[in-house]
């Protein structure tokens, strides 16, 4: 079993995908002692665990021959390139759907009376919704400096209630 980390684009979350390439080779035997070839599937994936949160999109492999300026023989290694594509369906029904909606309730402050108090409470209440799941969402994110989708869309939201607000 290996455990590979990868670095991650969240600039597409929840709907990203995900490239990630592990390279193995030997140091220390060349192309005379080992020799890496193609097979056919390129990866077995017939003990693939499902995950929750990822879907195993497309796989390939590479293989990669260099000659090193210390060594008179090559040496090989072999690249394996996978592609993950996140399922969204939790954020889309958790997170997404109820802030549209929650949002989509500020069109009805131009229906209550500017002179009533009831209408700054309204969008006050809207306004601290979309900032709960804001939150919410900032749990679920590792921390980068990226500009999620997700986390865009949740500032314009915000945005839109303070509007309703002013």
């Amino acid at each position: 079993i290996i455990t590979a980390t990868c670095s991650f684009n969240l600039s597409d979350f929840p709907y990203d995908n995900q490239n990630c390439s592990l390279k193995m080779g030997s140091w220390s035997y060349s192309t005379n002692k080992i020799l890496i070839n193609k097979f056919n599937p390129p990866i077995d994936i017939s003990e693939y665990q499902e995950n929750e949160e990822w879907v195993l999109f497309n796989y390939s492999t590479q293989i990669n021959e260099k000659k090193y300026a210390c060594c008179e023989n090559t040496f090989q290694d072999i690249t394996f390139n996978l592609v993950l594509k996140r399922k969204s369906d939790y954020y889309n029904q958790n997170l997404i759907i109820p802030a549209l909606a929650t949002s989509s309730l500020i069109i009805f402050t131009m229906f209550i009376p500017w002179d009533s108090g009831e209408r700054i409470s309204y969008v006050t209440t809207i306004m601290l919704s979309i900032v709960v799941f804001l939150l919410i969402l900032s749990e679920h994110l590792p921390k980068t400096s990226n500009k999620p989708l997700l986390s865009i869309m949740f500032i314009i939201l915000m945005f839109y209630s303070l509007l309703g607000f002013i």
